[in-house]
């Protein structure tokens, strides 16, 4: 680099974006009932323990689907010590993991990909062919509509000013809003608690979990994260055998270290149950000692208006550039929505125990326009209640769909947004119930229940854009020949020698370290093609073969490298001499 020119970079850590699809998955099972039914009163189904694994051209999204149905014995009978009676209402949970691969054409195994999945649809259990001497068996589907975007950090110097006294020189310069990555990482949290039940149970039948109120603050060099576990147990009392359902509902929290990360930044958490386990007390069968394990990742990032060099002229020195595609942050907004709705429960209500709340998005219908973001969305809801007539606990889901507007005035037509949400507040106001409503017939739409909620939405909107920065500037300076000296002639042999120049190389960049790849796939970097750079060169500095290099790259020119063109290194095999 010339003395008399100062170059000013900075390190950043941007996301690369690979691409975004969307699907609608259909999910049919079977579902086998202990004794013949009567009649299926309601559905409830959430989702839960939603995982993306990308792979080599397409992502793999599994989870699981919690389901309750409410319904009523046809007939007397008894099936795994529950004995059941005909015109008696119970409960059957289930759980079904699904598994669902979307095509992304540009996807690599060492990408970071998220998946937000939402029930579009819950339809009506249908009854199959089956005979008298098997439990009954339905059919039930859920149509789920899956969005995935996905990206691959990429960690860059960008050039973003020059000083250069006497030099006249022709600078472009450009602006684009980027999300600095500050840091990741990822925990297991281990819940063990107590658990006591008002009944002596002879065994446990069922545990669904469920993780809720998430919440993360980033500190100095910390990431504070906490939430709710919600845990239903199902479970057969000793002395009747019958079957009962408890709520329990633990608070965790976790301090993660993460150095460099400050207050004001922007964490993202994803967080699920991967292990839970309740078991009863030999000593003591009113209790149990239950053992969870929560996954946690998170995310940091701070938003950064980048003023980098887009384009240096008039110089003699090499400028280096490089292109990326990337996200330019345009702008975010929040909104407070109440969405409203009166909701009719199927029993007289003595008290609500719990109301579980989740947001989704309809990414179909919610459209970036001018000036801002037009949200489509469902608010979901699990209300737990006791019967104020028999005390029995029940359970019924609504679901409501709202819409709103948020205000982005740099908004345009054709941009991306990012979506997340919080339920502040849920109301609940309970009608008059009559003294004599636990008596005759009970009919649920003449006793309403006003609901409110508050819900927050908050939206980043963004546009693709090809980044296209200057890297690096390489001076080589010219060398002044030595003359001879004049007061001495120079002899004729040997003659006098030519002065050598000092060669400057252009500097090897630093290997960034690899992301972990996926297992049985290889992790790789990203490189920007620089001048005089070949394949075999890359090779050998990287600790990699030619061949393998080629492999990431179908369709690359080795004798036609372009410059700032942005290749797929593999990490280092070990013995490789390109």
């Amino acid at each position: 680099m010339a003395s008399d020119m100062e170059i000013i970079k900075k390190r950043v850590r941007v996301a690369m974006a690979l691409g975004d699809c969307q699907e609608e998955i259909e999910l049919e099972h079977e579902v086998e009932f202990p004794v013949k039914v009567r009649k299926i009163r309601s559905v409830c189904v959430s989702i839960s323990e939603i995982e993306t694994r990308p792979e080599e051209g397409t992502v793999c999204v599994e989870g699981k689907l919690c389901k309750r149905f409410s319904w009523v014995a046809d007939c007397d009978g008894e099936y795994n010590g529950v004995n059941y009676e005909a015109g008696g209402i119970y409960d059957l949970p289930i759980e079904e993991r699904f598994t669902h691969y979307l095509a992304l054409k540009d996807l690599l195994p060492s990408a970071d990909a998220q998946a937000q999945v939402r029930i579009k649809k819950v339809g009506e259990p249908t009854k199959c062919l089956s005979g008298d001497d098997v439990p009954d068996i339905w059919k039930q589907s859920v149509v789920l509509e899956t969005y995935v975007t996905a990206d691959m950090p990429v960690e860059a110097e960008i050039v973003t000013d020059i000083y250069a006294s006497g030099k006249d020189l022709k600078i472009t310069k450009a602006t684009c809003g980027i999300e600095d990555l500050k840091g990741q990482c990822e925990k297991e949290i281990n819940v063990v608690a107590d658990i006591d039940f008002s009944r002596c149970v002879a065994k446990i039948l069922n545990v669904q979990t469920r993780l809720t109120d998430l919440k993360a603050e980033v500190l100095t060099d910390q990431i504070m994260v906490g939430g709710v576990l919600r845990k239903r147990i199902y479970y057969v009392e000793q002395d009747t055998n019958r079957m009962y359902e408890t709520t329990i509902k633990e608070s965790w929290s976790e301090v993660f270290d993460l150095p460099g990360v400050q207050p004001g930044m922007e964490v993202r958490v994803e967080a699920l149950v991967s292990y839970c386990d309740v078991v009863l007390k030999p000593e003591d069968n009113t209790k149990a000692r239950q053992k969870a394990v929560i996954k946690v990742k998170c995310k940091v990032v701070e938003d950064v208006v980048l003023n980098y060099i887009k384009d240096v002229t008039g110089t003699d020195c090499k400028v280096i550039k490089g292109s990326l595609q990337c996200n330019d942050l345009v702008g975010y907004g929040c909104v407070e929505v109440a969405v409203r709705d009166d909701i009719c429960f199927d029993h007289p209500v003595k008290k609500i125990m719990n109301k579980d709340a989740t947001v989704s998005f309809d990414y179909k219908k919610t459209e970036v326009h001018y000036g801002g973001v037009k949200v489509v969305g469902e608010l979901y809801k699990n209300i737990c209640y006791v019967d104020r007539c028999d005390g029995a606990v029940w359970e019924e889901c609504f679901s409501e769909p709202f819409e709103t507007k948020i205000d982005i005035p740099d908004a345009e037509q054709g941009m991306k947004v990012r979506l997340s949400s919080r339920v502040k507040e849920i109301d609940l106001v309970s009608p008059d119930y009559p003294m004599d409503c636990c008596y005759g017939p009970f009919s649920a739409k003449n006793y309403p229940w006003q609901q409110t909620a508050i819900v927050e939405v908050k939206a980043k909107v963004f546009a693709p854009k090809k980044m296209e920065a200057v890297t690096d500037i390489i001076c080589e300076p010219v060398p002044s020949p030595t003359p001879c000296p004049t007061t001495t002639p120079c002899p004729t042999k040997p003659p006098c020698p030519s002065p050598t120049p000092t060669i400057h190389p252009t500097p090897t960049p630093k290997p960034t370290d690899c992301p972990p790849g996926q297992p049985g796939q290889p992790s790789m970097r990203f490189y920007i093609i620089q001048q005089g750079d070949t394949l075999y060169k890359l090779a050998q500095r990287y600790g990699t073969t030619v061949e393998a290099i080629m492999a990431l790259n179908p369709g690359i020119d080795p004798y036609n490298l372009q410059i700032g063109q942005v290749i797929r290194i593999p990490c280092g095999v070990p013995g490789a001499k390109g």
